[in-house]
C-alpha cells in the first residue's frame, strides 16, 4: 500500500475557482484520456482510484491510501498526464509521484 498525503495548492484549477487540492489534481488527470482513448481496462482502473479518492474523502483522512497496484497505474496515469498551464504547484504534485 502507498500513501500520499492530501494538500491544497495556490493554483485553482478554473480560473477563479477555488485552490485545487491533491485530490482534485487527481481527478483532473484520470479524466484526460490516454493515448487511444478509454478502454475498459482502463475505465475500470481508473475507477479503482476514484474509489480510493472518495474513501479517502468519506473518513476526512489528511492522507490517501492507494493498493500497490493502483499507486502503479496512477504514477503512469499522472506521469503521462499534459498541463495547459506552468506553475510551481504543478511541479510540487508531479513530484509526488517520482
Amino acid at each position: 500500500m502507498k500513501t500520499i498525503k492530501k494538500t491544497t495548492y495556490q493554483i485553482p484549477l478554473k480560473q477563479g475557482g477555488p485552490p485545487a487540492t491533491t485530490v482534485d489534481l487527481i481527478r483532473n488527470c484520470l479524466d484526460l484520456p490516454p493515448q487511444g482513448g478509454f478502454t475498459l481496462q482502463v475505465l475500470r482502473d481508473r475507477d479503482r482510484i476514484e474509489k480510493a479518492l472518495d474513501q479517502s474523502k468519506a473518513k476526512i483522512k489528511k492522507e490517501i491510501t492507494f493498493e500497490d497496484q493502483d499507486w502503479k497505474n496512477l504514477k503512469a496515469i499522472v506521469k503521462q498526464s499534459t498541463w495547459g498551464t506552468r506553475h510551481p504547484d504543478i511541479l510540487a504534485f508531479l513530484e509526488e509521484f517520482e
